[in-house]
This record gives structure tokens, C-alpha cells and sequence, in this order.
């Protein structure tokens, strides 16, 4: 219902909740911007009343409202590293002697046994040495915001596993220099605070 300074007011009831809200903002507002509201209202460019147009609902799905869900908790985590300087992360570590133990003992040392023995080989084997680099790509592209697209880039080019197999092949792979890269992008990545 276009309104115009012809109309009297007295048919309110008939007016909607938009319109009547539109109608009291129309009046609280200066005789200047009242005039500006009531051209766009009379105007002969649509036929149509001049109400905002929206979307229809969207239903979200059960991944959609659990991904919200741990994006929110991250932030809040992320919010609690940053903002409270006391925070800190206790390490559980399995009591000694227990069978726990035992076994990520052996993981580990069957595993860096396993790394060494393919790297002492002549020539050198990098199976494993591929996959650790594949992982540690994996984990610190997991680090990253989605504003980072210039690292993200970097650490795919300097971790490309298949360039790192076409080294390995041709006895050219420089661990040392990609262990070094590694280290000083977690430095980078570390919160400053977290220095000492």
C-alpha cells in the first residue's frame, strides 16, 4: 500500500506489521527524510508493493550443524590459547611399567629402527622418510586458517611427496634441508607466546 501525502491515516488497522512499523518510522523521521521515503514508495517504477524479498529456509543437515558445531569449539579453544596466559596443555603420559608403555615404546622404536635402516641402506630407501613427510605436510597443512593460501602453496610445493619420490629415486633427496624447512615453519607457526 503506497503511501502518499493525499491519504489520511485513519485506516491503520488494515495496515500489516510492516507496514504499520515502516508507517511509524516514516513519521518519527524528519519531514526531509520522511518526503525521500515516501518518493521511493510512490514511485512509478514497480507496480508491485515494496516489501524486502527473502530466501526461503534452508534445512541444515546433521553435518552441516555438527561442522558449525566444532568450528565453534575450535574458535572458543583458540580463544582461551590466546586470551588467557595461564593456560597450558598437561601431557598424559602412561604409568610406568604399564602395558601402555611398553607398546608406544616399541611403536616408536620399531619405527625409527625401521627409518633408519631404509636411510642407512646403499642407496637409500625413503619409503618411510616419504610417508613421515606426507603426514607432517597433512598436519601442518591442519595448522592453517583459510586465509593462508601462500603457505598452504609453499608447504605443497616444498613437501610434494611425488617430487620428493622422483628425488629418491635419482639419490637426490636433501633430508636435511627439508627436516630444517619443517622446523622453522613450526617456529613460525607457534604462537609467539609460547617461545620460552
Amino acid at each position: 500500500m503506497p503511501l502518499s501525502d493525499n491519504k489520511p491515516f485513519g485506516n491503520e488497522d488494515r495496515l500489516s506489521d510492516s507496514d504499520g512499523s515502516r508507517l511509524s518510522e516514516s513519521m518519527a523521521c524528519s519531514s526531509s527524510d520522511s518526503d525521500s521515503r515516501r518518493e521511493s514508495f510512490t514511485s512509478n517504477s514497480s507496480s508491485k508493493h515494496a516489501s524486502p524479498v527473502s530466501s526461503p529456509p534452508r534445512t541444515s543437515t546433521f553435518e552441516d550443524v555438527m561442522s558449525t558445531t566444532r568450528n565453534l569449539s575450535n574458535l572458543l579453544i583458540a580463544h582461551e590459547i590466546v586470551a588467557n596466559e595461564n593456560f597450558h596443555l598437561d601431557t598424559i603420559e602412561p604409568l610406568k611399567n604399564s602395558l601402555e608403555e611398553r607398546v608406544k615404546q616399541i611403536v616408536h622404536k620399531a619405527f625409527r629402527d625401521s627409518l633408519e635402516s631404509e636411510l642407512k641402506e646403499d642407496p637409500p630407501e625413503y619409503e618411510y622418510a616419504t610417508k613421515l613427510f606426507d603426514e607432517i605436510k597433512e598436519i601442518l597443512l591442519s595448522f592453517l586458517t583459510p586465509g593462508t593460501n601462500r603457505l598452504r602453496t609453499q608447504i605443497c610445493e616444498v613437501l610434494d611427496v611425488d617430487l620428493i619420490r622422483q628425488q629418491a629415486e635419482h639419490n637426490a633427496v636433501d633430508i636435511p634441508k627439508l627436516g630444517s624447512y619443517i622446523i622453522n615453519l613450526m617456529s613460525k607457526l607457534c604462537a609467539p607466546v609460547r617461545d620460552n
